[in-house]
């Protein structure tokens, strides 16, 4: 999701949006659960390093994206949608 303000946005754009939200929940949650295992598994098999590293931070990123959903869904909710 990128940077949108959502109380600018139409009902209908809203719920257009609202259609792409529990896809884009789903796969936020797989990835970020892969980018944990991937660094559990790193760690467990070479330690602390860069195999540890880039999946923590790309799971915070996706953790980080995901938080932006909240905001659309108290817009939906604001707007009973």
């Amino acid at each position: 999701m990128s940077d949108i303000d959502y109380t600018t946005l139409s009902n209908e754009e809203l719920l257009k949006a609202k259609k792409t939200l529990k896809s884009t929940k789903i796969l936020n949650s797989v990835l970020i659960g892969f980018m944990v295992g991937v660094a559990v598994f790193a760690y467990w098999k070479k330690g602390f390093g860069f195999a540890f590293i880039f999946p923590v931070f790309l799971g915070y990123l996706l953790y980080k994206a995901s938080k932006k959903t909240e905001i659309l869904e108290a817009e939906l909710k604001k707007r009973n949608l």
